[in-house]
């Protein structure tokens, strides 16, 4: 596995890259990125520690109940993003093109007058889509996330993303045909 730690303004996100491997579909998928995920976390502490998960389906770190976590995989990636000090969240998508069969799931009618002729653009979609899921990683899961978060586009790499009238700035970064994104700080203040 190739390990490379990313520092970020409330924290460190941990990026693994695995050997190329056939994922399974599935329950058998999920077991082997859980297996992923355990042995980037067993590297970056030095130890064994439990992922445990909230009925919200949200990770917590059994061991280390301060620390927040939020956890992605994407193909033969994972990233792990670890904060001492404030809830997190992060998502990572291998770049293609197949989004737009999904795209009435997940843009809201603000974003598609916000965004207009932009919403062709594959990039733009996934964008969106990233945000949305580092996003609702971060709070914990929101009903109807479709209309309840709304993104927007901030300056240079920086999006935007509104949840219950609040700011929250996301950071993107492409990285080897994968969009990672995560939360730099905790909300915009106002």
């Amino acid at each position: 596995m190739i390990h490379q730690i990313i520092p970020t303004r409330i924290g460190e996100l941990h990026l693994g890259q695995f050997p190329e491997i056939e994922i399974p579909k599935g329950r058998l998928k999920n077991k082997v990125q859980r297996e992923m995920v355990q042995v980037l976390l067993d590297k970056v502490f030095g130890e064994q520690v439990t992922v445990g998960y909230f009925d919200s389906g949200a990770p917590y770190l059994v061991e280390k109940p301060s620390w927040q976590i939020s956890i992605s995989h994407s193909s033969n990636r994972v990233v792990v993003y670890l904060s001492e000090q404030t809830a997190v969240g992060v998502d990572l998508q291998e770049i293609r093109e197949g989004i737009y069969e999904g795209r009435s799931y997940f843009i809201n009618e603000t974003e598609e007058v916000n965004f207009a002729e932009a919403l062709q653009d594959a990039q733009t979609l996934l964008s969106i889509w990233c945000v949305k899921e580092a996003a609702y990683k971060l709070v914990k899961g929101i009903s109807n996330a479709k209309h309840a978060l709304v993104v927007s586009k901030g300056g240079g790499h920086d999006w935007v993303c509104r949840i219950s009238n609040q700011d929250y700035r996301f950071k993107l970064q492409e990285i080897d045909h994968f969009l990672l994104v995560y939360n730099d700080l905790q909300a915009i203040e106002s």
